[in-house]
Protein backbone atom coordinates (compact mmCIF):
# COMPACT_ATOMS: atom_id res chain seq x y z
CA UNK A 1 0.00 0.00 0.00
CA UNK A 2 2.65 2.47 1.31
CA UNK A 3 4.55 1.23 -2.66
CA UNK A 4 1.28 2.31 -4.41
CA UNK A 5 1.25 5.69 -2.02
CA UNK A 6 4.68 5.99 -3.00
CA UNK A 7 4.37 5.64 -6.87
CA UNK A 8 1.11 7.66 -6.80
CA UNK A 9 2.79 11.11 -5.11
CA UNK A 10 5.84 10.83 -7.73
CA UNK A 11 3.82 10.28 -10.25
CA UNK A 12 1.80 14.08 -8.89
CA UNK A 13 5.20 15.65 -8.70
CA UNK A 14 6.01 14.30 -12.44
CA UNK A 15 2.93 15.87 -13.48
CA UNK A 16 3.86 19.16 -11.55
CA UNK A 17 7.13 19.07 -12.62
CA UNK A 18 6.06 18.78 -16.58
CA UNK A 19 3.70 21.48 -16.12
CA UNK A 20 6.35 23.81 -14.79
CA UNK A 21 8.41 22.98 -17.90
CA UNK A 22 6.04 22.95 -20.27
CA UNK A 23 4.91 26.98 -18.93
CA UNK A 24 8.36 28.03 -18.86
CA UNK A 25 8.86 27.12 -22.26
CA UNK A 26 6.10 27.92 -23.65
CA UNK A 27 7.09 31.67 -21.84
CA UNK A 28 10.44 31.33 -23.58
CA UNK A 29 9.28 30.82 -26.63
CA UNK A 30 6.70 33.69 -26.37
CA UNK A 31 9.83 36.00 -25.57
CA UNK A 32 12.00 34.99 -28.64
CA UNK A 33 9.01 35.53 -30.40
CA UNK A 34 8.38 39.46 -29.04
CA UNK A 35 11.79 39.88 -29.06
CA UNK A 36 11.84 39.08 -32.97
CA UNK A 37 8.68 40.97 -33.67
CA UNK A 38 9.88 44.33 -31.58
CA UNK A 39 13.19 43.96 -33.31
CA UNK A 40 11.38 44.24 -36.38
CA UNK A 41 9.38 47.00 -35.57
CA UNK A 42 11.57 49.27 -33.68
CA UNK A 43 15.61 50.19 -33.17
CA UNK A 44 17.12 50.96 -30.34
CA UNK A 45 19.61 54.04 -30.39
CA UNK A 46 21.91 55.63 -27.87
CA UNK A 47 21.89 59.67 -27.43
CA UNK A 48 25.64 60.86 -27.71
CA UNK A 49 25.73 64.95 -27.18
CA UNK A 50 23.79 67.34 -24.94
CA UNK A 51 21.56 68.85 -28.22
CA UNK A 52 18.76 67.49 -26.65
CA UNK A 53 19.08 68.66 -22.88
CA UNK A 54 16.99 68.42 -21.10
CA UNK A 55 14.23 66.32 -22.79
CA UNK A 56 17.45 63.33 -23.13
CA UNK A 57 20.93 63.28 -21.79
CA UNK A 58 23.60 62.43 -23.85
CA UNK A 59 27.15 60.63 -23.27
CA UNK A 60 30.39 62.26 -23.84
CA UNK A 61 30.94 59.43 -26.96
CA UNK A 62 29.26 55.98 -27.94
CA UNK A 63 32.25 53.81 -26.08
CA UNK A 64 31.15 55.86 -21.90
CA UNK A 65 27.86 55.44 -20.18
CA UNK A 66 26.12 58.22 -19.31
CA UNK A 67 23.27 58.51 -22.19
CA UNK A 68 19.75 57.75 -22.70
CA UNK A 69 18.74 55.07 -24.81
CA UNK A 70 15.42 55.25 -26.89
CA UNK A 71 13.64 53.20 -29.40
CA UNK A 72 12.88 54.55 -32.98
CA UNK A 73 9.56 53.45 -35.06
CA UNK A 74 10.66 52.87 -38.07
CA UNK A 75 7.43 52.87 -39.66
CA UNK A 76 5.77 55.93 -38.22
CA UNK A 77 5.60 59.13 -40.13
CA UNK A 78 7.01 61.96 -38.55
CA UNK A 79 4.85 65.03 -37.05
CA UNK A 80 5.22 68.34 -35.53
CA UNK A 81 7.10 68.43 -32.31
CA UNK A 82 8.53 64.66 -32.84
CA UNK A 83 11.20 63.63 -32.00
CA UNK A 84 13.04 61.76 -35.00
CA UNK A 85 16.51 59.78 -35.53
CA UNK A 86 18.11 61.13 -39.00
CA UNK A 87 21.14 59.77 -40.86
CA UNK A 88 24.31 61.98 -42.78
CA UNK A 89 27.72 61.72 -43.67
CA UNK A 90 30.54 62.36 -41.56
CA UNK A 91 33.94 61.76 -43.03
CA UNK A 92 32.82 59.00 -45.24
CA UNK A 93 30.46 57.41 -42.61
CA UNK A 94 26.59 57.25 -42.19
CA UNK A 95 26.14 58.78 -38.64
CA UNK A 96 22.60 58.88 -36.77
CA UNK A 97 21.54 62.21 -35.32
CA UNK A 98 18.77 62.68 -33.42
CA UNK A 99 16.66 65.88 -33.27
CA UNK A 100 12.91 67.55 -33.05
CA UNK A 101 11.11 67.90 -35.93
CA UNK A 102 9.98 71.99 -36.29
CA UNK A 103 8.62 71.85 -39.44
CA UNK A 104 7.81 69.70 -42.69
CA UNK A 105 8.09 70.57 -46.76
CA UNK A 106 6.37 73.91 -47.90
CA UNK A 107 6.17 75.47 -44.15
CA UNK A 108 8.53 78.98 -43.48
CA UNK A 109 10.42 79.11 -40.73
CA UNK A 110 11.27 81.85 -38.20
CA UNK A 111 13.63 81.70 -35.20
CA UNK A 112 13.51 85.52 -33.64
CA UNK A 113 15.81 85.47 -30.66
CA UNK A 114 14.91 82.20 -29.47
CA UNK A 115 11.21 82.47 -30.11
CA UNK A 116 9.85 80.49 -32.73
CA UNK A 117 7.33 81.18 -35.46
CA UNK A 118 5.92 78.84 -38.65
CA UNK A 119 3.92 79.73 -41.44
CA UNK A 120 2.21 76.84 -41.97
CA UNK A 121 1.77 75.13 -45.79
CA UNK A 122 -1.18 76.87 -47.26
CA UNK A 123 -1.60 79.62 -44.58
CA UNK A 124 -1.43 83.35 -44.62
CA UNK A 125 0.01 83.95 -41.50
CA UNK A 126 2.80 82.84 -39.63
CA UNK A 127 1.96 81.96 -36.06
CA UNK A 128 3.81 82.14 -32.44
CA UNK A 129 4.96 77.96 -31.34
CA UNK A 130 5.39 77.33 -27.81
CA UNK A 131 7.89 74.96 -27.04
CA UNK A 132 7.90 73.85 -23.23
CA UNK A 133 10.53 70.96 -24.19
CA UNK A 134 12.91 73.82 -24.86
CA UNK A 135 14.62 75.32 -21.36
CA UNK A 136 15.28 78.85 -21.23
CA UNK A 137 18.21 78.22 -20.03
CA UNK A 138 19.34 76.83 -23.05
CA UNK A 139 17.62 78.92 -25.35
CA UNK A 140 19.31 82.62 -24.69
CA UNK A 141 17.92 85.24 -27.28
CA UNK A 142 21.49 86.80 -27.37
CA UNK A 143 23.19 83.78 -28.95
CA UNK A 144 23.18 84.66 -32.73
CA UNK A 145 22.62 81.02 -33.89
CA UNK A 146 19.27 81.70 -32.14
CA UNK A 147 18.17 83.86 -34.35
CA UNK A 148 17.59 82.20 -38.41
CA UNK A 149 18.18 83.18 -41.01
CA UNK A 150 19.85 85.95 -41.31
CA UNK A 151 21.65 88.49 -43.47
CA UNK A 152 24.18 90.06 -42.21
CA UNK A 153 23.47 89.42 -38.75
CA UNK A 154 19.90 90.19 -39.28
CA UNK A 155 16.56 88.33 -39.31
CA UNK A 156 15.19 87.66 -42.83
CA UNK A 157 11.90 88.53 -43.32
CA UNK A 158 10.83 85.97 -45.69
CA UNK A 159 11.49 83.36 -43.38
CA UNK A 160 13.28 79.88 -44.59
CA UNK A 161 11.18 77.87 -46.32
CA UNK A 162 11.40 73.80 -45.74
CA UNK A 163 12.42 72.14 -49.00
CA UNK A 164 9.45 69.46 -50.35
CA UNK A 165 10.01 66.21 -48.73
CA UNK A 166 12.41 67.22 -45.61
CA UNK A 167 12.34 68.13 -42.49
CA UNK A 168 13.66 71.26 -40.49
CA UNK A 169 15.01 69.83 -37.44
CA UNK A 170 16.00 71.44 -34.31
CA UNK A 171 17.80 70.32 -31.05
CA UNK A 172 16.06 71.11 -27.95
CA UNK A 173 19.54 72.76 -26.59
CA UNK A 174 19.50 75.56 -29.22
CA UNK A 175 22.18 77.53 -27.94
CA UNK A 176 24.37 74.52 -28.51
CA UNK A 177 22.86 72.30 -30.74
CA UNK A 178 23.90 71.46 -34.86
CA UNK A 179 20.86 71.13 -36.87
CA UNK A 180 19.02 72.64 -39.70
CA UNK A 181 20.19 76.24 -38.91
CA UNK A 182 23.09 75.26 -40.99
CA UNK A 183 25.50 73.79 -39.14
CA UNK A 184 24.72 70.42 -40.76
CA UNK A 185 25.08 71.30 -44.21
CA UNK A 186 25.54 68.24 -46.76
CA UNK A 187 24.46 68.11 -50.58
CA UNK A 188 20.61 67.98 -49.62
CA UNK A 189 21.19 71.76 -47.64
CA UNK A 190 20.26 72.47 -44.30
CA UNK A 191 16.64 70.60 -44.80
CA UNK A 192 16.57 66.84 -44.13
CA UNK A 193 14.89 64.47 -46.42
CA UNK A 194 12.43 61.79 -45.38
CA UNK A 195 14.60 60.00 -47.26
CA UNK A 196 17.07 60.37 -44.09
CA UNK A 197 15.06 59.29 -41.13
CA UNK A 198 15.83 56.29 -39.40
CA UNK A 199 12.21 56.66 -37.33
CA UNK A 200 10.39 58.39 -35.13
CA UNK A 201 11.41 58.21 -31.40
CA UNK A 202 8.69 56.07 -29.30
CA UNK A 203 6.39 58.10 -26.54
CA UNK A 204 6.52 55.18 -23.98
CA UNK A 205 10.13 54.86 -24.33
CA UNK A 206 10.89 58.66 -23.81
CA UNK A 207 8.31 58.16 -20.63
CA UNK A 208 10.55 54.60 -19.75
CA UNK A 209 13.54 56.36 -20.49
CA UNK A 210 15.36 55.81 -16.95
CA UNK A 211 14.49 52.17 -17.45
CA UNK A 212 15.45 51.36 -20.88
CA UNK A 213 18.52 53.37 -20.09
CA UNK A 214 19.31 51.32 -17.36
CA UNK A 215 19.26 48.18 -18.74
CA UNK A 216 21.54 49.60 -21.86
CA UNK A 217 23.89 50.49 -19.10
CA UNK A 218 24.29 47.43 -17.32
CA UNK A 219 24.54 44.79 -19.76
CA UNK A 220 26.87 47.89 -22.28
CA UNK A 221 28.86 49.02 -19.78
CA UNK A 222 28.71 47.52 -16.02
CA UNK A 223 28.24 43.92 -17.10
CA UNK A 224 31.08 43.73 -19.78
CA UNK A 225 33.33 45.89 -17.07
CA UNK A 226 32.83 43.53 -13.89
CA UNK A 227 34.51 40.67 -16.12
CA UNK A 228 36.95 42.84 -17.47
CA UNK A 229 36.05 43.54 -20.80
CA UNK A 230 36.28 46.87 -22.37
Amino acid sequence: MRKVRNNLYSAKENRKLNILLNAALIAVLVILCVELIFGVIYSGFYVVGNSMSPTLTGAASETTAGGDYVYVDANKQPDYGDIVVVMRDENGARVPIIKRVIALGGDTVWLNHGVLYIKYRGEKQRIFVNEPYVNKLNNTGANPRNTFPTENGALIGEGHLVKEGCMFLMGDNRDISNDSRGELRDSSGIDFPLDDLCGVVTKWSISGKSFFTAVHEYFIFKLPSYFGIK
